[in-house]
């Protein structure tokens, strides 16, 4: 693959890490809006990636909010019209607008890092468990509603179980990583003896 391919398969997936879009929405994603597409509107802390109807599981016409951490990243590279993201084949040509080609390339460049999500599987990183990850980031950081906004969740009960309920059992277990010794130490009950006399 030359600098220029890896340079855009670079900027792809951190496109995909920052604004937990899914592979098919982050391959169409555009600079100007078009219908049925997904646009991305810059203004600082007010910009919004815009959803058409069209584009969406929901069917609705929605604006999202977009994370700090894309609006940085995109930003320098604004555009008044055009996809957002030109992933390139290993010769430099523009590739074609396909999320399940996409999507094996992704997995491949997390096999071939070794980035592993699952040590019991021996499963290696793919475009989802990018947007996974962004959505486990920023449960840390706002409320279930916010978080079920940005991730565009149609239910507030898939936002609690995937991210809420899994972010709290990882809390609790840097709690424990983090207490003392004394404080590790797991005390196993004893059975109370019986008090009764014997017969």
């Amino acid at each position: 693959m030359n600098q220029a391919a890896a340079q855009s398969w670079k900027l792809f997936l951190q496109g995909l890490w920052s604004s937990g879009l899914r592979l098919g929405e982050a391959m169409l994603l555009r600079w100007d809006h078009r219908p049925g597409g997904v646009s991305v509107q810059l203004d600082g802390k007010y910009s919004v990636l815009a959803f058409d109807g069209e584009s969406q599981k929901s069917g609705r016409t929605q604006m999202v909010p977009l994370a700090p951490e894309a609006v940085q990243l995109l930003t320098p590279l604004q555009k008044s019209r055009g996809f957002v993201f030109e992933p390139l084949t290993k010769r430099g040509l523009p590739m074609a607008r396909d999320h399940q080609k996409a999507g094996k390339i992704i997995a491949k460049i997390g096999e071939a890092a070794k980035v592993v999500t699952d040590h019991a599987a021996g499963r290696t990183a793919t475009a989802h468990d990018l947007r996974r990850a962004f959505g486990a980031r920023w449960s840390k950081r706002v409320m279930p509603a916010v978080l079920k906004e940005i991730m565009r969740h149609a239910d507030i009960q898939t936002t609690m179980t995937y991210y809420v309920t899994q972010n709290a059992k990882v809390t609790a277990s840097e709690l424990w990583a983090a207490a003392t010794p004394s404080e590790q130490r797991l005390e196993t009950p004893q059975p109370e003896e019986d008090a009764r006399p014997s017969p």
